[in-house]
C-alpha cells in the first residue's frame, strides 16, 4: 500500500497582515472538504487559539471534524527533544550558582522555538495521520530563521561537530583534575546528532516542491509590498517553492466611496504594483471584512480567497527565478526569471539601485535584486520561452 503523501503549506508575511486568520481559514476550508488537516503555529505569540476561539495546547486537538490545531511550547519542546542536552546545560548553570528556575528560563536558547516547530512538523508528517499540514509562521524575519536552520545545522554537523566530539573526549579526563565544570558526555553528543539528523530530514521535506510550498500574505500597502518583495527574493535564493501570494484586506468599492475615498487611487496603484512585481505567480485577493475575523467568519474568509478551488493544491509548480554563478567566472552570475509573456524583439530593461524593471508591449515586471547582484553590471539579456535570462558581470 502506497504511503500517504502529506501536503505542507507554510504561510509567512509581515507582522499584522493576517497570516494567522488566513492559515486558520485555509485549514478550516480544507477540513470541511474532507481533508484531515493540522494547523500548527510557529509563532511564539501563539494567536491561533484566538482565531479559532478555542483553548489549544502543545498537542494537536481536534476542534472540528477533520481539523486539528496545535501551538508549539518551546519549554515542552526542550523537554521532549533535548532531554540529555537540557540535563547537561542545567548542570553547567547550577555549577555557576544559577537558581533552578532561572536556569530553566535560560535553557530556551535562541532558535529553540524554530527548532521545536521543525521537529513537530517532521513528526506529524511522518505519522501519515494528516492529508495537509498548515504552518502559521512568525513574521518574515523569524520565518527565515526557521527556514535557514536546517542548512545552518547541516553545516555545523558536517564541519564542527566531529571535531567538538573528539576534543571533548580528550579534554574530559583531564578536566576532572583541573576543574569541576561538567563537560558533555557521549550521550549529549549522540542526542544532538539525532536531532540534527531529523533537521536534515526537514530540509529535504521543505525543499520537496511536490509536497511543500510557501505562501506570502500581504496587504496593498507600500511598506508591506517592499517587505514582501524581499521575502519573495529570499525564498527564491533558498530554492524553496512559493506557489501563491494572498493580498489581504482589499477595501471594497462601497468603502472607497465614503471615508476611504482618498485611498481608492492609492489602492489601485498598489495592486498594479503587486501584479507587476510577482507575475507569473498567482495572486488571490481577499476583502477587508466589516467585522473582526473570528471563528464564525473563518469559513467566509476561506471561500472569499479560494472559492471552489482546493486550498491545498499547488497553484504554481515552478520556482519564479534562479541565480547561478557561471562556471567559467567567479564574478559572473546568471539570473533566470519566469514571466507570463512570450518572446518578442521589442523589450526594454531598466534598473534602479534595487530593482530590475522589464517592459514589453504594455506589460511591466518589477524584480527586486538580491544583494549579490545589486552591485553588478548587466552584460546581456535574452527573452526566450517565457524566461528572461540576464547575465551580470563586473561590479559597478
Amino acid at each position: 500500500m502506497k504511503k500517504k503523501q502529506t501536503r505542507l503549506i507554510i504561510y509567512t508575511g509581515k507582522g499584522g497582515v493576517g497570516k494567522t486568520s488566513i492559515s486558520a481559514a485555509t485549514g478550516l476550508l480544507a477540513s470541511t472538504r474532507g481533508k484531515n488537516t493540522l494547523v500548527i503555529s510557529a509563532d511564539s505569540a501563539n494567536s491561533l487559539g484566538d482565531a479559532f476561539e478555542e483553548k489549544i495546547s502543545n498537542k494537536p486537538i481536534e476542534i472540528e471534524p477533520n481539523l486539528w490545531v496545535q501551538e508549539c511550547d518551546v519549554y515542552l519542546g526542550i523537554e521532549k527533544y533535548w532531554t540529555k542536552t537540557q540535563e547537561w546545560a542545567r548542570s553547567v548553570l547550577m555549577w555557576q550558582g544559577i537558581d533552578d528556575i532561572i536556569a530553566d528560563e535560560l535553557l530556551a536558547f535562541p532558535g529553540m522555538q524554530e527548532l521545536t516547530v521543525l521537529l513537530e512538523i517532521l513528526e506529524h508528517h511522518k505519522s501519515g495521520k494528516y492529508d495537509l499540514i498548515v504552518v502559521d509562521c512568525a513574521p518574515t524575519g523569524d520565518t527565515f530563521k526557521l527556514l535557514s536552520l536546517p542548512e545552518a545545522g547541516n553545516w555545523w554537523m558536517e564541519k564542527i561537530f566531529p571535531w567538538s566530539k573528539r576534543i571533548n573526549r580528550i579534554a574530559r579526563p583531564i578536566s576532572k583534575f583541573l576543574s569541576e565544570v561538567p563537560l558533555p558526555n557521549d550521550d549529549v553528543f549522540d542526542s544532538a546528532e539525532d536531532i540534527f539528523d531529523k533537521v536534515s530530514e526537514v530540509q529535504k521535506l521543505i525543499s520537496d516542491h511536490k509536497l511543500t510550498s510557501l505562501r506570502i500574505v500581504m496587504n496593498p500597502e507600500k511598506m508591506v509590498i517592499d517587505e514582501t518583495q524581499r521575502s519573495y527574493s529570499l525564498i527564491g535564493i533558498f530554492g524553496y517553492l512559493c506557489d501563491l501570494i494572498i493580498c489581504n484586506r482589499i477595501l471594497p468599492q462601497k468603502a472607497l466611496e465614503g471615508y476611504f475615498s482618498e485611498r481608492s487611487e492609492q489602492q489601485e496603484k498598489n495592486i498594479a504594483r503587486i501584479k507587476d512585481s510577482f507575475d507569473p505567480l498567482p495572486i488571490k485577493f481577499s476583502d477587508y471584512f466589516k467585522s473582526e475575523i473570528g471563528k464564525e467568519n473563518l469559513r467566509e474568509l476561506g471561500m472569499n480567497i479560494f472559492g471552489n478551488e482546493d486550498p491545498s493544491k499547488i497553484f504554481y509548480k515552478d520556482t519564479s527565478f534562479k541565480i547561478q554563478r557561471l562556471k567559467d567566472s567567479k564574478e559572473k552570475f546568471k539570473l533566470e526569471i519566469n514571466i507570463s509573456q512570450t518572446a518578442v524583439d521589442d523589450f526594454e530593461i531598466n534598473r534602479t539601485e534595487e530593482n530590475i524593471i522589464f517592459t514589453m508591449s504594455g506589460f511591466r515586471k518589477i524584480f527586486l535584486l538580491p544583494d549579490q547582484l545589486k552591485r553588478k553590471e548587466i552584460e546581456k539579456a535574452v527573452l526566450e520561452d517565457k524566461k528572461l535570462t540576464i547575465i551580470f558581470g563586473e561590479k559597478i
